[in-house]
């Protein structure tokens, strides 16, 4: 993903402009590697300056594997959100925009991220209150042309809707 760090800053940029107002709250960002995270900005200048962070920028020698800040997210959108007292509050659509370049040398098994989003959304379905229609929406978006990331984010893309999961309307 370095080769593409200046473009994927760009896009960024775009759309968190793009996005402005969709979430009162602001919007966050995370890393599939380091620690840097962002919590509720709503300036695309926050979001460049974090790409501009070093422990962000992605290390040469260490592969990504998007399984457990995807498997972070998703465990706090299930846990759901908390008012000041600890009552549940309300969940809000959450849009989840991957900038990869798919390569994910990280993962030994690449089909293990499809059964991670598949568990979950499962988990959603089963919540007692029910989840309103698209609630969360995985997009990936791709750097490069790397011929099986393009396959592995084109099935993933495709998955649901052609093969119509075990358990799925």
């Amino acid at each position: 993903m370095a080769d593409w760090w200046s473009d994927a800053t760009e896009l960024l940029k775009i759309l968190v402009n793009q996005a402005a107002g969709q979430d009162k709250d602001g919007m966050d960002l995370s890393f599939c590697n380091g620690e840097v995270r962002l919590r509720s900005k709503k300036s695309p200048g926050d979001f460049a300056k974090a790409m501009e962070n070093p422990n962000a920028f992605p290390a040469i020698g260490v592969h990504t594997d998007p399984r457990k800040i995807l498997g972070d997210i998703l465990k706090d959108y299930r846990a759901g959100p908390k008012n000041f007292l600890g009552q549940s509050k309300e969940r809000k659509n959450l849009t989840i925009i991957f900038l990869t370049d798919g390569l994910w040398e990280g993962m030994k098994n690449k089909d293990e991220l499809e059964q991670q989003i598949i568990r979950f959304t499962k988990q959603l379905m089963e919540l007692p209150n029910g989840v309103q229609d698209r609630p969360v929406s995985i997009e990936f978006v791709q750097f490069g042309h790397d011929e099986d990331a393009v396959t592995r984010l084109k099935y993933l893309d495709d998955a649901a809707e052609k093969r119509k999961w075990d358990g799925f309307p």
